[in-house]
């Protein structure tokens, strides 16, 4: 029965063994694998730079309505544009948060009917 084993069982095992093990890597590399982005996500991944010179030159909420304007010309929805304008700031003119947070702040003083 030991021939048996060391013969056939054992080159079957390290076989089974093997398949596990690159099985499990292949399932972990597939798990890993780019998330699918959103049409402002890869605006935002090709343009930001420009979104961020053009908010450096006019940073104030007329730039960021000019901004929104210029950025809604590239077939993108209203929610995109949104993304693509808050994802190019985020990652790379993070100064420009608190202009985006003065922008959303008057639009709803705005929207509820206070001066701005």
């Amino acid at each position: 029965m030991s021939g048996f084993v060391r013969e056939k069982l054992t080159p079957i095992l390290w076989l089974v063994t093997a398949c596990v093990l690159v099985g499990g890597a292949y399932g972990i590399a597939l798990g890993r694998s780019a998330p699918v982005m959103s049409p402002g996500q890869v605006f935002a991944e090709n343009h930001a730079a420009q979104v961020c010179v053009d908010l450096d030159a006019a940073p104030t909420i007329a730039g960021v309505v000019r901004e929104i304007e210029k950025l809604s010309t590239w077939d993108l929805g209203s929610y995109e544009v949104g993304v693509a304008l808050a994802e190019s700031v985020i990652y790379v003119c993070p100064h420009h948060v608190g202009l985006l947070e003065r922008f959303v702040a008057a639009v709803d003083q705005h929207r509820l009917g206070v001066a701005v």
